[in-house]
């Protein structure tokens, strides 16, 4: 524009130019953009995210949260679902037996406690009638005389002496022949102090048989089920979690790597290509140039009225305009250096690393 005039206090002044310049840049749709989602992202991602997967990958072997905290948990349960399912089937197989069984074994429990029911009343029944008999036979005989003439009939056989027998007897000796061989009958005061007739047989009762079920209900919960290995799978998956976090690391740091490059060499580019095209200006544009300049409402220049003060201005501008191009070629230059140094310190630095 060579109708702008440093010397001029109404034109705009220069810093404020360019700081209209900078915030149009800064404010480009793209960049904002990045500044408002990417760049937090890499600020707590460089902030937290990378040194915690080092601290706890490379410094210590303790895993990261996520591994610790989700991931491990996770697979855990997941490698103990078959085995819960498993155990599961095998406690309702084991309950249902337990039940079928019980229900059995309580069966036949009853049914022999009733068959034990009614053999003890018939045995009290006919120990009561016993009891009764005897009394009779007590009440009625002398036993003592009748077991005295037992003893004198019996005299010399099994079960009475042979000394205080009475010479000669018409008393005949009862002899029991349901015994083998058969032999005489005991003496009657015997049979009646028999300790079985002296039992209180009435007052015996049977205790409650019924069957106890608890010791087949501790069967089923003793079943053995170890479980997985929680120290293998944890330290496994804190292993694999760090190797893919540290890829994703890796990743992140190469594509910053490529970003970073594309930006040093596309503003190298820039610089040089624009001052090399603000130098040779005359080559690219051989049949002339276009200028802007101000002019007043009614169409006159507002500037530059006479052709001496028109073409020092021009003279200016285009020093100016050559200017420009000479700065950013040496700006384009010196980043370019300084870009070839540091890849190659970084390349001596990996290649030394490895």
């Amino acid at each position: 524009d060579y109708g702008d005039d440093d010397d001029d206090t109404k034109q705009p002044q220069t810093k404020y130019m360019i700081l209209s310049m900078v915030m149009k840049a800064i404010l480009r749709p793209q960049l904002v953009v990045f500044v408002c989602f990417c760049l937090p992202i890499c600020i707590i991602a460089f902030a937290f995210w990378f040194p915690h997967v080092h601290r706890s990958c490379k410094t210590t072997s303790n895993g990261t949260f996520l591994a610790r905290h989700f991931l491990s948990p996770i697979l855990i349960n997941q490698a103990n679902a078959p085995g819960n399912s498993h155990y599961l089937h095998a406690e309702f197989t084991c309950r249902k037996s337990q039940r079928r069984w019980c229900t059995e074994i309580g069966t036949d429990a009853e049914a022999r406690r009733h068959t034990d029911w009614s053999i003890l009343r018939s045995l009290q029944v006919g120990h009561n009638e016993s009891l009764e008999a005897l009394g009779l036979i007590g009440d009625c005989l002398d036993v003592y005389a009748m077991t005295a003439m037992m003893k004198n009939s019996c005299c010399g056989l099994k079960g009475y002496g042979s000394t205080g027998c009475l010479a000669s007897t018409d008393l005949v000796c009862p002899i029991d022949t349901s015994t083998t061989p058969p032999s005489a009958f005991w003496p009657l005061s015997k049979y009646m102090s028999e300790p079985a007739c002296q039992e209180r047989l009435f007052e015996w009762n049977l205790t409650d048989a019924r069957y106890d079920c608890s010791s087949l209900f501790e069967v089923c919960g003793h079943i053995p089920c170890a479980g997985v290995n929680k120290e293998l799978i944890r330290s496994h998956t804190i292993r694999t979690d760090c190797k893919i976090e540290m890829y994703a690391i890796d990743c992140c740091h190469f594509l910053l790597a490529v970003f970073l490059h594309a930006i040093c060499v596309n503003l190298i580019c820039t610089l040089v290509f624009n001052g090399l095209r603000h130098i040779q200006w005359r080559r690219v544009c051989p049949s002339g140039i276009k200028l802007r300049t101000r002019l007043r409402e009614n169409g006159e220049l507002a500037k530059g009225f006479e052709l001496e003060d028109r073409s020092d201005r021009i003279d200016k501008a285009i020093r100016r305009f050559e200017l420009v191009g000479k700065l950013q070629i040496g700006a384009g230059v010196v980043l370019f250096m300084g870009y070839t140094i540091s890849t190659l310190t970084l390349v001596v630095k990996n290649s030394k690393r490895s």
